[in-house]
């Protein structure tokens, strides 16, 4: 399946989550109508040599008419210069709070690019040399034949160009929160498998990377970034501890139904918060960091970090072919892409609904953020692509919010569609009749050792499951199987069937050939 056809199953997979669970008027969908409406905000800031009156408009109604967004938050950086910072619609539709250019969001993977600014920094620095082996801060790191740890530089975890996986430790530690990180060496070296080196993108590659990174300081990514990174920049009002984003304004998630109802999710736990998508930004100090890529590291004339941290991870290090929505892309470095968008360069990392990019040669940077996970991603990096039209005056710009924004219902459509194909053939896989054995014989810890413990109970005779950190809140699918999210927002449900195995009491779970066998029972 390609990257672009996964986006739109995944991004869908939240209406076959909420169609598995009964409604309650608690969870009634919510609207950005019954606040008010999506408008722009009051506060932020705008430069009308940049920014027209026409064009703040259709910023605002563009995203009024996806009917996909509660609430997102756009700047513009112009030769230097904030050309504007607004928010607009909704942080919480529950308290109809609206967004603020101080709103929390969180980033998804567009944290690496503060990580590949981390390593180019701690090198900078002389804390690390990012072509050392990373055998050299992770001497433990022992990878099965014909692999050669030391023969793998840390530089690759940062580019995506290592030649081994670790698919389990990739997945667990962003959905479950179940694999902590002082085990990330005993667990790579139990399941690393090879593969090419290749650009291929994962999280599993800077996961290592930044664990590498802590081992040479002896201090967390986290602390790392917030220490190396945010403060240092200005960026006062961005983390990597929920605990800490959620202590101030910060966005409530939402999962898109229908266009123009939302239903209030779950975002993450600091467990599921990894080194290559775990910080929280605001608008405003999003706007400032494209001000120091632009600037080769200064705001305002004033120096924040050396031009040549900040070009280390601009340089190209690796080539690639890779069309994400409009964008060509054809190299990357440390956090940083760079694509074509019809002849001009675009810088960029996004994650997911996150939209940061910015054009080097033509002095202009975008970001859009949201809380619409999933269905945010239709919107954002269309709207920015619109943004950096009308900026560039292109003849056909008019035209193309319009169009674009058709486009948007399409997609929408198409992503229903395939959710409701895939859930058609998941509900026939699913065993037939009834259940042979209750919540409290199922009760138990199941164990795999690729992803972690299962933590099935018995609340007063309806199964509950647990997966690390996450509730899997299973929902009956036939016979000893459930429908059960194992996933985050906007991930299909998976189905799990408990099954008896050859001795007596013996009961494993098979979720999709993944075995976790029981270790103990109440």
């Amino acid at each position: 399946m390609d990257r672009m056809m996964k986006s739109v199953l995944l991004s869908a997979a939240a209406l076959a989550a909420i169609s598995l669970a009964p409604a309650s008027a608690a969870d009634a969908p919510l609207s950005p109508d019954r606040c008010g409406g999506f408008v722009a905000n009051a506060g932020g800031a705008v430069d009308r040599r940049f920014v027209s009156k026409r064009l703040e408009e259709k910023i605002a109604a563009f995203g009024r008419d996806s009917k996909l967004l509660p609430g997102m938050a756009v700047a513009v950086v112009k030769d230097g210069k904030i050309a504007l910072l607004r928010g607009y619609g909704f942080e919480d539709l529950g308290a109809c709070a609206p967004v603020s250019v101080d709103t929390r969001f969180y980033l998804k993977s567009t944290t690496k690019t503060f990580l590949g600014a981390l390593a180019a920094i701690l090198q900078d620095e002389g804390k690390v040399k990012l072509d050392a082996p990373v055998t050299e801060y992770l001497p433990g790191l022992s990878l099965p034949a014909p692999l050669n740890a030391a023969q793998i530089p840390l530089r690759a975890h940062f580019t995506h160009t290592i030649p081994y996986i670790d698919s389990g430790l990739n997945y667990a530690t962003a959905a479950f929160g179940s694999i902590p990180e002082e085990d990330f060496v005993r667990h790579v070296n139990a399941h690393a498998q090879e593969r090419s080196i290749e650009f291929d993108y994962t999280n599993f590659a800077p996961i290592i990377g930044a664990h590498a990174l802590g081992a040479a300081t002896g201090a967390n990514w986290r602390d790392l970034i917030e220490e190396k990174v945010f403060a240092p920049a200005g960026m006062n009002s961005s983390f990597t501890y929920v605990a800490k984003a959620e202590a101030g304004p910060a966005a409530v998630s939402y999962l898109t139904p229908a266009r123009g109802s939302f239903e209030k999710t779950y975002t993450k736990a600091d467990a599921q918060m990894h080194a290559a998508g775990g910080a929280y930004s605001t608008i405003a100090d999003m706007a400032r960091w494209t001000q120091i890529e632009l600037g080769d590291g200064e705001v305002n004339g004033a120096s924040v970090f050396p031009k040549r941290v900040v070009e280390q991870t601009q340089a190209r290090q690796v080539q690639l072919d890779w069309t994400y929505y409009e964008f060509r892309r054809f190299a990357a470095g440390l956090g940083l892409y760079d694509a074509d968008y019809e002849g001009e360069v675009l810088s960029h990392h996004f994650g997911g609904e996150t939209h940061f990019s910015f054009m080097p040669e033509r002095g202009i940077g975008v970001v859009v953020l949201t809380n619409a996970i999933g269905d945010g991603v239709l919107v954002s990096h269309r709207l920015a692509a619109l943004i950096y039209d009308s900026l560039l005056e292109k003849p056909d710009a008019d035209e193309r919010w319009a169009r674009r924004l058709g486009e948007l219902g399409a997609s929408f459509d198409k992503s229903k569609i395939a959710i409701a194909d895939y859930m058609a053939k998941l509900k026939a896989r699913a065993p037939k009749g009834p259940p042979s054995m209750d919540a409290a014989t199922l009760a138990g810890v199941y164990r795999n050792d690729r992803l972690g413990d299962v933590v099935v109970g018995d609340a007063g005779g309806s199964l509950t499951i647990r997966l690390g950190v996450k509730d899997g809140d299973p929902v009956p699918a036939g016979g000893d199987s459930y429908f059960v999210d194992a996933g985050l927002w906007g991930d299909p449900p998976s189905l799990f069937e408990f099954k008896r195995g050859a001795k007596a009491g013996e009961i494993f779970i098979d979720w999709d050939g993944r075995i976790f066998t029981r270790s103990a029972a109440p």
